[in-house]
């Protein structure tokens, strides 16, 4: 949305390396957002479809201008310089892997009737966003975020029920056990 709406990004100095212009009217407003966004996830978690990976992947997108998407002040200077026709968007690229940018935390129903987000502005609310700033950095273990924890559990909690579902098929010539309860399935299986 930012980038329909405009944001300086041929301006911004540390995409191209040099100033072209006013240095006044530089500005990393599109970066300024994405950490909104991030902040704001992280004190409602459960209002954000995506994950941090999604918002680390956009923003590592603005700057390798693989894509058209973010080059260009507004989209009237993307559709006169016809980026639609001569690059590629980077929204169905992320789209293809948003398996692994899926926040788990995500409630639909509870992030619609929350209305508006009023984050806690208080200086100690806000954190350093250290799987942006601090991605490079391999001098410790990267802590693991709840949601990827939560991911996790998820998937081995499937494999698991897919396991125990492939267990309980039905024995050659014995009877199913896959509609008995778990007590029931215990003491059905002891007598045998």
């Amino acid at each position: 949305m930012l980038c329909v709406l405009g944001s300086k990004m041929e301006l911004c100095p540390c995409r191209y390396g040099h100033l072209d212009g006013d240095p006044k009217e530089v500005s990393p407003v599109i970066d300024q957002f994405v950490e909104c966004v991030w902040q704001l996830s992280e004190q409602f978690p459960c209002a954000f479809e995506f994950n941090e990976r999604f918002l680390v992947a956009i923003h590592t997108h603005i700057y390798s201008c693989r894509y058209g998407t973010f080059l260009g002040n507004c989209q009237k200077e993307r559709r006169d310089m016809r980026l639609g026709e001569r690059t590629h968007s980077v929204w169905p690229e992320l789209w293809k892997e948003r398996a692994q940018y899926t926040n788990p935390l995500y409630r639909a129903e509870q992030s619609q009737s929350q209305g508006v987000l009023r984050p806690n502005t208080t200086p100690y609310c806000f954190k350093m966003w250290k799987g942006l700033y601090n991605h490079a950095e391999k001098s410790t273990p990267p802590r693991q975020s709840p949601a990827d924890f939560l991911s996790t559990v998820r998937e081995e909690s499937q494999q698991l029920e897919e396991e125990l579902a492939n267990q309980q098929e039905v024995p050659p010539g014995g009877t199913p056990h896959h509609h008995l309860g778990f007590r029931q399935g215990i003491q059905h299986t002891s007598k045998h």
